[in-house]
């Protein structure tokens, strides 16, 4: 942890801006996760039609779905490395 904030000092505007985009993809990743658990446990908070329609896609592509997820949340481990 140590090495991290050698790495990405706060006083250098660089590594902010590296800390901003990493922040994004991790917000971006868990809104997936969440999104793939809403219709995986039934929930149609984005209307009936819309969200039966995807479940039935989710459900067909589920293993598809997981390495989806899989290689975002290594892309986000790595990014938060820098």
């Amino acid at each position: 942890m140590g090495d991290r904030d050698k790495k990405v000092p706060s006083t250098s505007s660089l590594g902010k801006v590296k800390r901003e985009k990493s922040e994004e993809v991790k917000i971006f990743d868990r809104r997936i996760i969440v999104w793939v658990k809403e219709f995986e446990s039934g929930s149609q908070r984005t209307g009936s039609f819309f969200a039966d329609k995807n479940k039935m896609w989710l459900t067909k592509n589920n293993s598809e779905l997981r390495k989806m997820i899989q290689r975002l949340e290594e892309e986000v481990k790595k990014k938060d490395k820098y």
